[in-house]
């Protein structure tokens, strides 16, 4: 390495670690060490579970938010399009509707594998017949609580 280079070498005593919560306040979020950027109220929605699956949390920070709605397809941030969830369903859900993450869901309660909608009917012209389970209800649907609006 030449002498002229060895200023542009990062090294770990180079780099200034970020702040915690230093994002947050940059975006104008509430942050705390506790629950990071996400609201009590969040948590305090379905009591420390997964909206969806109902997993329980084990700290708060392990909680993601989940928009309803999601915004590239127009969601907003409000309280009433966010629910918390945790990390394999908000990823599996993505940016799809709550009926895609039903179906998926069921089917892993039910054992029933996942097949595009080409596979389907080529299962079906060969008579095949998917076992069809009782319908999923989100966890919230099962603790009664009547949101979201997007649903």
């Amino acid at each position: 390495m030449s002498p002229t280079a060895s200023h542009r070498t990062v090294t770990p005593d180079r780099i200034r670690p970020l702040r915690e919560g230093a994002c947050c306040a940059l975006k104008g979020l509430p942050w705390s060490k506790e629950w990071g950027h996400r609201g009590k109220w969040l948590w305090e929605l379905t009591g420390g579970h997964c909206a969806y699956c109902g997993d329980p949390f084990p700290t708060p920070r392990e909680m993601t938010e989940d928009h309803v709605v999601p915004r590239s397809r127009g969601g907003d941030s409000s309280r009433a399009n966010r629910l918390p969830s945790c990390n394999p369903c908000n990823a599996t859900k993505g940016n799809r509707p709550l009926s895609y993450l039903r179906e998926v869901l069921r089917r892993r309660r039910d054992g029933v594998p996942y097949f595009t909608p080409k596979q389907l009917s080529y299962l079906l012209s060969c008579g095949f017949v998917l076992p069809r389970g009782e319908p999923l209800q989100f966890y919230w649907e099962v603790i009664g609580n009547s949101f979201p609006v997007g649903a």
